[in-house]
């Protein structure tokens, strides 16, 4: 996966405290998925918590996971609407 050179430059994507924590936990790979959480015992199995199908990791849910999917695009559908 490549990533853009917007993306990584973190003071011109955002400004706002929370997005940029995500953004760095997210380049870095420090987001707890239930992958990571059942490796250190903490829940019991390491699917997915919205489709139940697939290990959850960061790929997994950002990008494959239909629930997810699905949830990103109305959220895209009510951004753009507000927009016009």
């Amino acid at each position: 996966m490549t990533v853009s050179k917007d993306f990584l430059n973190l003071k011109t994507v955002s400004s706002e405290t929370f997005i940029r924590s995500v953004q760095f936990k997210f380049l870095d790979d420090v987001i707890y998925t239930n992958v990571r959480l059942a490796k250190i015992g903490y829940v019991p199995k390491d699917t997915c918590k919205f489709c139940d199908v697939d290990s959850e990791k960061v790929l997994h849910l950002f990008y494959e996971c239909p629930f997810t999917n699905l949830f990103l695009k109305k959220i895209l559908r009510l951004l753009v609407c507000t927009l016009k």
